[in-house]
């Protein structure tokens, strides 16, 4: 079965869970949010949209991409537009860290990886850079590795459907968050 959680969306991007797997975040690039939402792990529903964080109250932020969590619980995001990842701590809503990456403007993702999963990896793009941009910007479509960074991601969620247990989403198998919630009322 596919799950329709919610909708409309401009343009998804970064997803990243709390430390608990209980707060999902989810970035939606044009809306310039990461949002929160309640999540049950058991049943895969998410609630209670929340704006976690607006990036339109700060243009040099640009806009939210890619997202990945560190195992301190705060969030690190790509600014594409922006030229740096910045961290975010989810229970203050406070930016406690940016990083500006070197001679790249359009930050599309960052992961943690590496020994201990201590080394951040960035990636970046040429997509919308005039070749006068790509002169300001001559790293862009590059991609990255902090070392020094002091910040540790932690182990990646696991998924397995076992074997022969992939479906294809089709209008026969996709219901509604609502759907489905009622239906297990």
């Amino acid at each position: 079965m596919c799950l329709r959680t919610f909708n409309p969306v401009l343009l998804s991007n970064g997803l990243a869970w709390n430390l608990t797997d209980d707060v999902m975040y989810y970035i939606d690039t044009f809306a310039k949010c990461i949002y929160s939402y309640n999540y049950d792990k058991e049943s895969g529903l998410i609630t209670n949209k929340q704006v976690l964080i607006d990036y339109a109250k700060d243009d040099a932020l640009a806009l939210p991409d890619g997202m990945c969590s560190d195992d301190k619980g705060r969030l690190w995001v790509a600014s594409f537009g922006g030229e740096r990842v910045t961290c975010w701590d989810p229970v203050t809503k406070e930016r406690v860290m940016t990083v500006k990456i070197p001679g790249a403007k359009n930050i599309t993702s960052c992961c943690f990886g590496g020994p201990d999963y201590k080394w951040m990896f960035v990636t970046s793009a040429t997509f919308r850079l005039s070749e006068e941009d790509l002169t300001t910007f001559p790293n862009s479509g590059s991609v990255f590795v902090i070392k020094d960074l002091g910040a540790k991601g932690t182990l990646p969620n696991k998924f397995t459907m076992g074997p022969n247990k992939t479906k294809e989403a089709s209008e026969t198998n996709l219901e509604t968050a609502a759907e489905s919630q009622a239906a297990t009322e």
